[in-house]
């Protein structure tokens, strides 16, 4: 059978038809909106030697997604995305995450109070920053999974009264192994910074008394 195209002016509707006569691509007029598909096969752009050039190159237009979307190389093709050119700059806007975690400009802190067993339980996929409003007795518990190696980031320990902190959990590794002299009187800021070795190692340093 060979291929046919049907243009049925009463349905704004150009249909194509492939060999076994089963209608697969389409361009149809849906409300105001141009709609290009294809209800068996992929809808595929240009060829190996043409570039897709979006809008006509004097007014700004965007490419929209109304639900979850991706733009990627296909699986198994070894084809790298390029983003941008020399001569051009990429603005980023909300939130750009990496492995699922916040990694590209500014993520606002994630805010921690302890636990009722006064533990301050830390997940780092959450986020890179956080502030932990300490008072009393308190511990930390750090999770870091595959995604976090190599992450970076600061514990911002902000004393909403006097406390007592109680050993880093075994998984925060120190200068040499250090005990921290912690600053504990209420109203002090200190900084545990950190870097993820592996999911089982952490380094820390700490600095504190901002003021």
């Amino acid at each position: 059978m060979a291929k046919d195209v049907r243009i049925v002016p009463a349905d704004s509707e150009i249909t194509f038809y492939n060999t076994v006569g089963s209608a697969s691509g389409y361009i149809s007029l849906t409300n105001d909106d141009i709609v290009i598909g294809n209800q068996i096969g992929d809808v595929v752009f240009g060829d190996a030697s043409s570039d897709v050039y979006i809008g006509d190159g004097v007014n700004n237009v965007d490419i929209v997604f109304e639900q979850n979307g991706s733009i990627r190389a296909e699986d198994g093709s070894g084809a790298n995305i390029t983003l941008g050119s020399p001569g051009t700059a990429i603005y980023l806007t909300g939130s750009v995450y990496y492995n699922g975690i916040p990694s590209i400009g500014v993520n606002p802190p994630t805010t921690l109070t302890k636990n009722g067993s006064n533990v301050f339980v830390i997940d780092l996929s959450t986020n890179t920053n956080f502030i932990l409003s300490a008072t009393g007795a308190y511990t930390l518990s750090v999770t870091a999974t595959s995604g976090s190696v190599g992450q970076s980031g600061s514990f911002i320990i902000r004393n909403t009264g006097t406390t007592t902190p109680g050993a880093l959990p075994s998984n925060l590794k120190t200068p040499g192994g250090r005990t921290i002299s912690w600053q504990t009187d209420s109203g002090d800021v200190s900084v545990l910074s950190y870097l993820v070795v592996d999911t089982g190692t952490i380094i820390v340093n700490y600095i504190g008394d901002f003021g």
